[in-house]
């Protein structure tokens, strides 16, 4: 019987590379405004290596922090 306490999704590599293109065309649009991470950590309240993940493309960070760097 699994942990109830750890939750994790099965993620399949074609999303992952969707995540991780996702993922890359966050980090391309910041650096194009000139945008730093700790200028978006201050924006978006997310710490920077929530940030980090982002910019990866992990599929451990939740749907709402991606939409939150992308508003």
């Amino acid at each position: 019987m699994p942990d109830s306490k750890t939750r994790s999704a099965v993620v399949f590599p074609k999303d992952k590379r969707i995540l991780a293109q996702l993922g890359e065309n966050i980090k391309l649009a910041t650096k194009r405004r000139g945008i730093t991470q700790t200028l978006l950590a201050q924006r978006t309240g997310l710490s920077k290596p929530t940030l980090r993940n982002i910019e990866k493309g992990e599929p451990s960070v939740s749907i709402g922090h991606y939409l939150i760097v992308l508003s």
